[in-house]
């Protein structure tokens, strides 16, 4: 029997701002609820606007310094006297927007704390943040003061590190009032025991929060949690024949199985792979939201390629079969959990050399799967060798490939949902849904003075909110993250009109550029489709291309995206990003190709180790602790080769 959704209450929502009171003795964050501009008259000066704040005395959170120990305490019935006694003696005050969670350092524990955002896009009426600047804060204080001065430098290193992968890459994107490690389309699926629990394939700070996340206070600490995605977001709004149209994706990648080009290839065990991104395709238009998603991952089998200074290392793999065999069974079927028993495979690779080992190897677990599992009867592999079929700049070709494909995009369709009364007649004019539609479900006061000094503080000192978003290319066309938004979250009504029925597994060897080229193109098929729906094309001939300016958006979006995950894996923006960018393969492009490959060569073999090191602990792989026994192991041995330093001990 389907449970019906109850109304969120008060203290069960999301908090978006604190102020966080400090001494030695204790850390208490307390939870705005409402700030207002009032106005306010003196003799000395004019009539001017004064911030009014609400507390919310319901929701203290407070870290003892002595012992690390956390308490909750709900004062809102206390009374004034009472609430202002819990906050005498502190020493400093920090306004901050929200928790990261907490991690074990050298020194004991730290609290990590956002503090600052960057509003980015917006999701119906859902507001998506940019992580932008983190305060790192040892909750038992003293321990900190008495470890010796090389630890603390020591320290200091793993919280640059740390720094570097959550801030200075600019990949981490959390909601307060959704939650965006599960896609629009799962938020919609009744049938979901765990409706209400975030992904946790794509939950990259779950091993943070594991705290806040206990049996016994749970319930009373999730408002606290803000599960965070590591990826790229980016959103327009776009004018298409008179009509506004918001269009952008979002790229979740998958936290598993992270790790850098040659230090994480193939799957584990568990069959978690390597670059593991699922995107999704967001179409919103009167109160319609329309949402497409492919995923991409390395090649679901136990293989190795060990950076070695060459320019293409040997590929290396598990010759046990039956583990093969295993490793493969468990990806496919946490595919067919996580979205649809329809899955095409698209591979790319090569069709010569070792990229074909791979692939026939890939083929034959495939086959053997199927004959042997009646569940993956509705599995479509697809081999297409892109470098061969485009040689010559003849990225046309690729129109071969769509061809192949077409019947299972037809047959995969899209998901669809109406999210509020649209006020256009024409909108899905005609249109009959395609699933049943369930019926509608009725639904502190002591002042402290401000200190602007902070423990460790990282970041970029720049104007946060409601700024325009960034992005590799800057548009001319005015983001997304510049609508003003209502302040409720409440709408009119919610409707899934039809479900996307199928995925598209798509891959190459890196799953960076020759992947993203095709699922641009798969997804530019869907996005003509989706308008013609909506009404914004007005006839069937009708496509993107017409629209200069649509167009450029698609073109521009899909790029970025494809410029992020590589960048975040391979180290470099995407190769062939000229032909995503502007449909065509250039001179100036293939030279760009040339020094991003370079580029790549020198930080595959010499940075990415360090990096590999960093995701491990941020993704909860490895510990601060065990990494740091790791080096001093390795600290009085010679080194002469600097790839080998931590790779056997740490997690492949």
């Amino acid at each position: 029997q389907k449970k019906k959704k109850r109304k969120m209450t008060l203290k069960e929502k999301k908090i978006e701002n604190y102020e966080l009171y400090e001494n030695n003795e204790k850390l208490i964050l307390l939870p705005i609820k409402n700030v207002s501009k009032a106005n306010q008259k003196s003799k000395e000066t004019e009539e001017k606007k004064v911030e009014k704040i609400e507390y919310d005395y319901a929701r203290i959170l407070a870290f003892d310094r002595k012992n690390g120990h956390i308490r909750y305490y709900d004062y809102e019935k206390k009374g004034e006297k009472k609430q202002n006694e819990l906050f005498e003696g502190m020493t400093k005050m920090t306004k901050i927007k929200g928790i990261f969670g907490m991690i074990e350092m050298l020194t004991g524990r730290f609290l990590l704390v956002i503090t600052e955002r960057k509003y980015v896009a917006a999701v119906k009426n859902h507001k998506i943040y940019r992580l932008m600047k983190l305060r790192f804060i040892p909750i038992v204080k003293e321990k900190y003061k008495r470890t010796s001065p090389e630890i603390i430098d020591k320290q200091m290193e793993y919280i640059s590190m740390i720094n570097d992968i959550v801030v200075k890459e600019k990949s981490f994107y959390f909601s307060y009032t959704t939650d965006i490690t599960r896609h629009f389309q799962k938020k919609k699926n009744e049938e979901e025991e765990d409706e209400d629990e975030p992904n946790q394939h794509y939950f990259w700070n779950k091993n943070w929060v594991k705290r806040f996340q206990h049996e016994e206070t749970r319930k009373i600490l999730k408002p606290f949690v803000l599960p965070m995605i590591r990826g790229h977001i980016e959103m327009y709004q776009i004018p298409v024949n008179g009509k506004e149209v918001r269009f952008g994706l979002i790229s979740r990648i998958g936290c598993n199985r992270s790790g850098t080009r040659f230090t994480t290839r193939g799957a584990d065990k568990e069959g978690n792979v390597a670059n593991f991104v699922e995107t999704e395709q967001i179409v919103q238009y009167d109160g319609v939201l329309m949402s497409y998603i492919q995923i991409r991952g390395s090649i679901p089998a136990l293989w190795s390629q060990t950076a070695n200074l060459k320019y293409t290392p040997e590929i290396k793999y598990n010759h046990d079969k039956k583990i093969q065999s295993a490793t493969i069974k468990k990806h496919f079927k946490d595919i067919t959990k996580l979205y649809w028993p329809r899955i095409a495979s698209v591979n790319l690779c090569k069709k010569k050399g070792q990229e074909l080992a791979l692939s026939n190897l890939f083929e034959s677990l495939l086959k053997l799967m199927k004959k042997n599992n009646p569940e993956f009867h509705f599995l479509d592999y697809t081999h297409f060798d892109f470098h061969a079929e485009t040689k010559g700049l003849k990225m046309e070709n690729v129109k071969s490939l769509l061809k192949e494909l077409q019947d299972n995009i037809q047959k995969f369709d899209f998901y669809m949902e109406q999210y509020k009364t649209s006020k256009n007649s024409k909108t899905l004019k005609g249109y009959t849904p395609k699933v049943r539609v369930p019926p509608p479900v009725t639904k502190p006061t002591k002042k402290i003075e401000k200190k602007t000094e902070q423990l460790i503080d990282f970041g970029e000192d720049t104007e946060i909110e409601d700024a325009a978003t960034e992005s590799f290319e800057t548009p001319k066309k005015v983001p997304i993250d510049s609508i003003q938004l209502s302040e409720t979250t409440q709408v009119e009504k919610e409707k899934p009109l039809q479900r996307q029925q199928g995925i598209f597994r798509v891959n190459c060897i890196d799953c960076c550029d020759r992947t993203n080229v095709v699922e641009t193109s798969i997804a530019r098929v869907i996005l003509n489709r989706q308008l013609r729906l909506l009404g914004v094309f007005s006839h069937s001939k009708e496509v993107i291309a017409r629209h200069e300016e649509l167009q450029s958006i698609f073109q521009l979006v899909w790029a970025n995206n494809g410029d992020r995950i590589a960048s975040l894996y391979a180290g470099t923006g995407a190769l062939m990003g000229d032909y995503t960018r502007t449909g065509q393969r250039t001179i100036n492009g293939l030279l760009n190709d040339g020094v991003n490959a370079m580029t790549r060569y020198y930080k595959n073999n010499f940075r990415d180790r360090e990096r590999y090191r960093a995701l491990c602990i941020v993704a909860g792989k490895i510990s601060v602790k065990d990494d740091f026994s790791t080096w001093v192991k390795n600290a009085q041995q010679s080194v002469n080769n600097p790839l080998d330093e931590f790779f056997d001990l740490l997690p492949i």
